[in-house]
């Protein structure tokens, strides 16, 4: 898509990395954007799914300057941080999603209580796909609309 105005709030304009991730970017006018993260009801971190993380990592590597950090066994994560903070990810596509799942991102929102979280997230028309887990001393499930 070419790069748009958004009225007075900004321009964006939306890729595709080598893999296939969809992104868009945002250049701020009145409207700056994300300010808060990591706090109740931000984003709180961001993976994407790929089925060449080694190429997307260095990808945003070189777009971003990112640093990744390599991990895991037996499914190997690329964590980046910006300014020494974690704040999401690279992974390969599960293969139980099979091999015609494109790439996608996943965002997570933070939370003080996800059991809360999770309950009002279901009365409200959410679907829970996985349960409660841990990951890295705080807890994460998924859901769908």
């Amino acid at each position: 898509m070419p790069a748009m105005d958004v009225m007075d709030s900004g321009r964006m304009v939306a890729i595709a990395d080598p893999t296939g991730g969809g992104i868009f970017f945002w250049q701020a006018k009145d409207h700056k954007g994300a300010e808060t993260f990591m706090t109740e009801g931000a984003i709180s971190w961001a993976d994407l799914s790929t089925r060449d993380p080694q190429k997307a990592a260095d990808f945003f590597e070189a777009l971003f300057g990112y640093k990744f950090e390599k991990m895991g066994d037996p499914m190997p994560y690329w964590q980046f941080n910006v300014d020494g903070e974690g704040q999401g990810g690279i992974m390969g596509i599960p293969d139980m999603m099979g091999p015609e799942a494109r790439p996608f991102w996943t965002i997570y929102f933070g939370t003080d209580n996800i059991t809360a979280s999770l309950a009002k997230a279901v009365e409200l028309g959410g679907t829970q796909v996985t349960p409660p887990m841990e990951i890295g001393g705080g807890q994460s499930v998924r859901g769908s609309h």
